[in-house]
């Protein structure tokens, strides 16, 4: 009877502490979620307020300031949940206005990121309340991650595995993933009940298999790993030269913002601002795509995201592994919405790291559909991407360890 309460009781804190940040963040993330579609809406039918970009850079780096937040980002979140590091208070009011105004005025960034960063925070506003010891804050930390995510994307299996995979915790923790499925699942149902679209693509793949549909297959998700790589290091250097020669936070972000209004004055139109997660419908819908969208994606995520903007890279990611995937097959004359989910999946593995995740959120995302091209990019994806990731050089998965190039 001993043995049995030993194991029960922290089952049911557990279960309990899960729900409660899973219903929190549902009902945050919900409001999150509506906030961004509502501002995206608005940017599409007011096209001038892309001039302002500069301006809502200004207003976020004055609420960081104001809010003393200015130093964290989704890694010092991903460290908090495995070490004693505390997250700022404001951070998630911060985050929430912040990335707002970036897609109010066309900012190129997606809002997982965002959310990520904002599920952290609430988290650990709970354990502080409860006043749970450090092991329990980052345990929290990790739900409320998973649960935002889940949230905003509708994704609870993948956003409760990318939880764990991308924070790199090692073996012992994996029993974790009881409390971050309980709040990823509770988040998507309060969500849900508030009526937020989960992200679905349609896509319809004949069945065929032979060899030299895998090697174009296998050269897709090479190029895409490779992409992803470039990426991720466009964004670094991106972030490190302009603080390098534009110190003052205020004229880092304005600049920064008044190259994104240019660089979609000459493009001329508004496909590359803000997440981009319609293209990627139109690709799969349409079966269309210039062959310069991903560059002109890549470019402008990396000066938002590089010059000092908050939001995501995820949504991006996805954008560009699925623009350059759809114009390869044009080329290799395979099927678009093959070559696009393969692009996809090799690309946001690249950047991310995250195999395991990968695989449930494409799962997810295309409703099990292209499941053994999407493992096969997966793996190409992870092993042929180097070292580099949006969080960081890693090594492999659950690897404590950070090593540099």
């Amino acid at each position: 009877m001993k043995k049995l309460k030993k194991y029960l009781k922290p089952l049911f804190l557990w279960t309990v502490l899960g729900l409660l940040i899973g219903i929190a963040c549902g009902a945050i993330g919900a409001l999150f979620s509506k906030s961004i579609s509502f501002v995206t809406l608005l940017r599409e039918k007011n096209s001038w307020l892309l001039y302002f970009l500069p301006i809502a850079g200004l207003l976020s780096v004055a609420v960081y300031r104001i809010l003393k937040i200015g130093h964290v980002g989704a890694v010092y979140i991903f460290e908090s949940a495995k070490s004693d590091k505390k997250i700022p208070k404001g951070l998630s009011v911060g985050m929430f206005i912040a990335s707002s105004l970036t897609h109010l005025c066309g900012g190129s960034a997606g809002k997982e990121g965002s959310a990520i960063q904002i599920g952290g925070g609430i988290a650990e506003t709970v354990a502080r309340i409860l006043k749970l010891d450090s092991k329990k804050q980052n345990t929290l930390v990790l739900c409320g991650m998973a649960a935002l995510f889940s949230a905003v994307f509708g994704t609870p299996l993948a956003a409760a595995v990318f939880s764990l995979e991308v924070v790199r915790v090692s073996k012992n923790r994996i029993s974790e993933f009881y409390p971050c499925i309980i709040a990823s699942l509770s988040a998507f149902a309060v969500a849900q009940f508030f009526k937020v679209e989960a992200e679905r693509f349609e896509i319809s793949i004949a069945r065929q298999f032979n060899l030299i549909l895998l090697l174009k297959i296998l050269l897709i998700s090479l190029l895409a790993a490779v992409i992803g790589y470039l990426f991720c290091k466009t964004l670094r250097y991106t972030s490190v030269l302009s603080q390098k020669i534009l110190k003052n936070d205020y004229l880092r972000i304005f600049i920064g913002g008044c190259f994104v209004v240019l660089i979609t004055y000459f493009i001329g139109n508004n496909e590359y601002n803000g997440s981009s997660i319609e293209g990627i419908y139109r690709i799969f819908e349409q079966e269309t795509v210039k062959n310069e969208t991903f560059v002109l994606k890549l470019i402008l995520t990396a000066i938002t995201m590089g010059f000092g903007y908050k939001g995501g890279e995820i949504i991006p990611s996805l954008f560009i592994g699925s623009a350059f995937g759809s114009a390869a097959s044009v080329l290799l004359g395979i099927p678009i919405p093959l070559g696009a989910v393969v692009g996809m999946a090799a690309l946001f593995c690249a950047v991310t790291k995250c195999p395991v995740a990968t695989v449930f959120l494409f799962f997810e995302l295309f409703s099990g559909k292209a499941l053994l091209y999407i493992i096969l990019a997966t793996v190409i994806g992870r092993f042929c991407s180097f070292r580099a990731s949006l969080y960081g050089d890693v090594n492999p998965i659950f690897k404590h360890k950070k090593i540099t190039d």
